[in-house]
């Protein structure tokens, strides 16, 4: 594996885990 090509999957998923991060702070509130 190419070191770009890593680069690009820890990009997604960075931005997946922001996602997820964003649509748990909406549901559980204060948590």
């Amino acid at each position: 594996m190419s070191f770009t090509s890593m680069i690009s999957i820890g990009l997604c998923l960075f931005f997946v885990w922001l996602l997820i991060a964003a649509a748990k702070k909406k549901k559980g509130g204060d948590d």
